[in-house]
C-alpha cells in the first residue's frame, strides 16, 4: 500500500498524463483536412528557412498554414505568395 500523498501524486500525474493524450488525440482528428494557420513565430520561422534556400528569390506570403490530407500526411499551404527576383524588379514569372 503507497502512502497517501504518493498515491496523490501518482493520481494527479496520471491525471495529467492522460488529459494531454486526449488533447492530443483531439487536436489531430480536428486538424484532419482542416487548414490550421500558422502563430506569427512559425511564419516567420518558414519564410527565413524558404529565403535562405532561394538566394536569389526572395518569397513573402500573408498566411501560411498546416493540413493534414486524406492519407493522414501533414502539409504545408500560403496564401497570396509573392516572389521577387533580388536582380530583377517586380515578379517572377512561373
Amino acid at each position: 500500500m503507497l502512502p497517501p500523498f504518493l498515491r496523490r501524486i501518482l493520481t494527479v500525474f496520471f491525471a495529467v498524463l492522460t488529459s494531454g493524450f486526449f488533447a492530443a488525440v483531439l487536436f489531430i482528428i480536428l486538424l484532419h483536412n482542416r487548414e490550421v494557420e500558422l502563430p506569427a513565430w512559425a511564419e516567420k520561422f518558414v519564410s527565413n528557412q524558404i529565403d535562405a534556400s532561394l538566394s536569389d528569390l526572395n518569397v513573402r506570403f500573408e498566411t501560411a498554414y498546416i493540413t493534414l490530407d486524406e492519407s493522414w500526411q501533414p502539409s504545408f499551404g500560403f496564401r497570396d505568395i509573392k516572389i521577387t527576383s533580388s536582380k530583377a524588379p517586380g515578379p517572377v514569372l512561373l
